[in-house]
């Protein structure tokens, strides 16, 4: 039942907004998509705001990994506020989770910082955030660079870690360049690394 409110929710959010990014990245060890949704829900302000994702890995051994997940925001002042989070995934089924979150804008810097725990008996603890710098270069080409950080515990110890790295340019809306997708899984930290080139759209 849990799961299936999730899917619900997930799906009826899903239908009300349009994509807001759409990223594509070939790697060395596979293929990477990514659909990516942040908007306020009432109003200009971020005051209450969704963040959804939809991602998609496919390694060249044709093992294919999808994640699809709705963030749920309110934030008080000065940009701290609180998440509810419901997720599905190929490879662990749904998942719900709340925590607190930071989001802030300020010229060419955009940030958003979340630590949440998972809502379930043997409870796991995560650190994520997605920062991003894209400074005027000329005219219509900016500088886009983007740093993504996923961190998992549990009560085994490290789960699983993951950096996901862009450093490029933007041209109206349009990001290209190198790109490392990088994962440090259970408690040993076994190692893997997709290192490649990226596209991105925003619309």
């Amino acid at each position: 039942m849990k799961k299936i409110f999730i899917l619900v929710v997930i799906m009826l959010t899903s239908g009300r907004l349009s994509a807001q990014s759409l990223e594509l990245m070939a790697g060395n060890e596979g293929l990477f998509a990514d659909v990516q949704y942040f908007k306020p829900l009432f109003g200009p302000d971020y005051r209450f705001s969704i963040f959804s994702r939809t991602r998609g890995t496919l390694s060249y051994a044709n093992k294919p990994n999808i994640l699809t997940a709705a963030y749920f925001n309110y934030t008080f002042k000065y940009g701290v506020g609180v998440s509810v989070i419901g997720s599905l995934s190929s490879s662990n089924g749904g998942g719900g989770a709340a925590g607190i979150n930071y989001f802030k804008v300020h010229k060419a810097l955009t940030a958003f910082i979340l630590t949440a725990v998972e809502i379930e008996k043997d409870p796991k603890y995560s650190f994520f955030s997605i920062l991003r710098y894209q400074p005027v270069l000329k005219g219509d080409w900016k500088l886009y660079t983007s740093l993504e950080l996923y961190t998992l515990v549990g009560s085994v110890g490290h789960l699983a870690s993951v950096q996901r790295i862009r450093a490029g340019v933007d041209y109206k809306k349009l990001q290209f360049g190198p790109a490392a997708n990088l994962s440090e899984l259970g408690p040993t930290a076994v190692y893997g690394g997709n290192y490649g080139f990226f596209i991105r759209r925003e619309f």
